[in-house]
């Protein structure tokens, strides 16, 4: 249960910077329909995934998944970016699965 609230957490904090990043940054890719319904799904997900965590676990560890997805953003550079870029729906549908499965497997609290 923390092992998937973790990677969730972690996941969604990778493809949101890898979103935001290919978008704006210096390649300045084009989303496609599916990156952007996904991504708002995730982003939807990705909060009510930080809920559930701060409800169902102790304080500490959704405060340390939100510090380490944090961190690991960082490893988003400019030569890998393509990367996770190309990756980011594949990342929104693992949290959105995470928090599917953590809400009905988890129910209630």
């Amino acid at each position: 249960m923390t092992v998937i609230f973790f990677a969730g957490v972690v996941l969604g904090i990778l493809a949101s910077v890898a979103q935001g990043e290919g978008e704006r940054g210096p390649f300045a890719f084009q989303p496609s329909a599916l990156l952007r319904v996904s991504g708002v799904a995730e982003l939807f997900a990705f909060v009510v995934l930080i809920v559930w965590g701060f409800f169902s676990l102790p304080w500490y560890l959704p405060a340390g998944a939100i510090l380490f997805g944090t961190v690991s953003g960082f490893l988003i550079t400019e030569s890998n970016l393509g990367l996770f870029y190309k990756a980011a729906p594949f990342l929104n549908v693992m949290v959105i699965l995470a928090t599917t499965y953590l809400w009905a497997a988890h129910w209630p609290f």
